[in-house]
C-alpha cells in the first residue's frame, strides 16, 4: 500500500481558503462499480449530493484523492474524474419559489488540507440530506455537471504519488508510472 503524502496534511496556520477560480480543477474518486467499463465510461452515481467530496488542485494532485484519510484506506485501483468550478450549476428553481444554489466549500481535514464539499443551499441554508433535495433537482444537476466531467485517472491507472503540492491551481501532467 502506497503511503500518504506528508504534504496533503494541514500545517499549523493553515485555515480554510475559500477563493476559488473558475478554473482550478476539483477532483473526486470513483469507485470500481461505477466505472462500466475498466477504459471510460462511468455512471452518473459517480457525482453525488449534497456535499460531494472533492479535492481541490491548487493544494493538491489528482492521485490524492486515492487516499481515505478518515478510514485509512489508499484506493490504488479506483479512477478519479475532475471537473472544473466554472463546470458547477450554479442554481436551480423548484416552482419559482425554492431556489437551490450549489459551490464549492474548502473544507480541509488535518490529514487532507486540499478536501472540499460541493455543497448545497436551499433559499440560503445549507442542505445535509439528500432526502430534502427533490429527485429531479439531483437529476437534472448531476446531468449538467456530469458533461462537464474528464477523466484523469483510470481506474488501475498506476501513477508516482508526487509528494509536494502543486505549484498553482492549474493541473500538472500526470508522471508516467
Amino acid at each position: 500500500m502506497s503511503k500518504r503524502p506528508k504534504a496533503m496534511e494541514r500545517e499549523d496556520n493553515e485555515t480554510e481558503y475559500p477563493h476559488f477560480v473558475a478554473d482550478e480543477v476539483l477532483y473526486r474518486r470513483v469507485p470500481l462499480v461505477l466505472w462500466l467499463s475498466k477504459n471510460d465510461d462511468i455512471e452518473l452515481d459517480a457525482i453525488e449530493l449534497p456535499d460531494m467530496s472533492v479535492g481541490r488542485s491548487r493544494f493538491g494532485h489528482p492521485e490524492w484523492v486515492r487516499f481515505d484519510v478518515v478510514n485509512g484506506n489508499h484506493f490504488e485501483d479506483w479512477g478519479v474524474i475532475g471537473f472544473e468550478v466554472r463546470a458547477i450549476h450554479p442554481r436551480l428553481w423548484v416552482n419559482g419559489t425554492d431556489e437551490f444554489t450549489f459551490r464549492p466549500a474548502h473544507d480541509p481535514l488535518d490529514l487532507d488540507y486540499p478536501h472540499t464539499e460541493v455543497r448545497v443551499y436551499l433559499n440560503g441554508m445549507q442542505v445535509n440530506l439528500a432526502d430534502a433535495i427533490p429527485h429531479h433537482i439531483q437529476l437534472k444537476w448531476r446531468e449538467l455537471l456530469f458533461r462537464e466531467i474528464r477523466r484523469v485517472l483510470r481506474p488501475y491507472q498506476e501513477v508516482p504519488i508526487r509528494q509536494q503540492r502543486p505549484k498553482s491551481h492549474h493541473p500538472e501532467s500526470i508522471p508516467s508510472g
